[in-house]
């Protein structure tokens, strides 16, 4: 019986060596994976947040310091015009928080320059004419940025709970991403305990399927919510993009995974309108030549946003050429024909038909029939066209 007894004791204290083991072996795993996902998501809002900064920085420069009027009149030192328009840029810019002119040597050889210190960020602006051939070389308009505001304004703060931390420099590097959440929570020792208790392989498939999930859905979801504070309209057009691609997706027999990705890639496909100036996104009458070349940008601008996420590649690669047109008149890489990847015809295809059928502040949106007469006679997948044609007009 004394052996027997010694056999038990020692198989139990065998089993609570391996529970404390996986255990903590299980909770390390968390704590380096959810440091990696963290820091992939900081990263990809750092991103997010200095593009935001730097269109705002680029609109404020080209509609108000690349002007005649400008120009002269802080040569002429006509202080009332200076005032009005100071009012017109805190009243415009919510994110600026102090505006000054002041004595400064400038060589004209950048827009404007970056300069962070103790907390804080400002915008150095050079002065010039409009057609950007001279400049003030004495003097500069200083912003201060409220960091406080472009969170706001991204709808970051308190959602995810993060910070924007600004560190000394010369660049907009200088904009930094922080996570204020706790790498660990409860159910991340719940888990821990579960793993315990059901053994290695429940490890290995937990890490590989529920946390990775866990992380690339919630990665989605804020970058939806940082478009959809910039540009309303944007967003509910990227949800309607999705239903009409996978519409297609289903009809046209694409597999499971192919639809799920063609989803998020309709959720993601204008991301890099955030990188666009909303004088331009907003703007109600016809786009200038230079301002629809700006726009042009926001494909590219997507895919470098998403690609940085390395669960959603091959999302990044449908974002950037969803402007492709089959006879090779689209953007950003003048493709044609079958060198468009596949989802991206998709993609097109429902873009263009979301809007057409849209109303926007310039025009009504078409009825649906309308829309399809228009795009049966557009550069398009037309077998595409003909497949979303079956699943909404009835």
């Amino acid at each position: 019986m004394g052996f027997f007894r010694l056999m038990f004791q020692e198989h139990r204290k065998t089993k609570i060596m391996l529970f404390v083991l996986l255990f903590f072996m299980s909770l390390t795993g968390f704590y380096r994976l959810n440091q990696s996902r963290l820091t992939e998501l900081e990263d990809l809002l750092e991103n997010v947040i200095q593009s935001f900064i730097v269109s705002t920085a680029d609109g404020i420069s080209v509609g108000y310091f690349q002007w005649d009027d400008m120009y002269d009149s802080i040569i002429e030192t006509d202080d009332s015009f200076l005032d009005h328009y100071k009012h017109d840029l805190l009243s415009t810019f919510s994110i600026v928080e102090e505006i000054d002119l002041i004595e400064m040597p400038f060589d004209g050889s950048d827009l404007y320059t970056v300069y962070a210190e103790n907390q804080e960020l400002h915008l150095y602006f050079g002065i010039f004419d409009s057609n950007v051939e001279q400049f003030i070389d004495d003097k500069m308009v200083r912003m201060k940025f409220n960091h406080e505001t472009i969170l706001d304004q991204a709808h970051i703060s308190g959602e995810v709970n993060f910070d924007i931390i600004i560190k000394d420099g010369d660049s907009i590097d200088s904009v930094h991403i922080t996570s204020k959440d706790n790498i660990l929570g409860f159910y991340h020792f719940l888990s821990a305990l579960m793993i315990g208790l059901l053994g290695i392989f429940f490890l290995y498939t937990f890490n590989k399927y529920s946390i990775s999930s866990h992380y690339e859905i919630e990665g989605l979801a804020n970058i939806v919510m940082l478009l959809s504070k910039k540009d309303a309209y944007t967003a509910e057009h990227s949800a309607d993009v999705a239903k009409y691609a996978k519409a297609i997706a289903t009809s046209f027999g694409m597999t499971r995974k192919q639809q799920k990705t063609l989803e998020k890639a309709g959720f993601l496909h204008d991301i890099g309108k955030i990188g666009i100036s909303e004088t331009i996104l907003n703007k109600t009458g016809k786009l200038e030549k230079e301002e629809f070349e700006e726009v042009k940008k926001h494909s590219i601008i997507g895919y470098e946003i998403v690609s940085q996420f390395p669960n959603l590649n091959e999302v990044a690669i449908i974002v950037k050429h969803h402007h492709e047109l089959m006879n090779g008149s689209g953007y950003p890489d003048g493709l044609k024909g079958d060198e468009i990847p596949f989802s991206s015809q998709v993609l097109a295809v429902a873009d263009v038909y979301s809007a057409m059928t849209t109303d926007r502040p310039y025009r009504k949106g078409y009825s649906g029939k309308a829309a399809f007469e228009i795009m049966e006679n557009m550069s398009l997948n037309q077998e595409l066209v003909a497949l979303l044609k079956e699943n909404v007009i009835h």
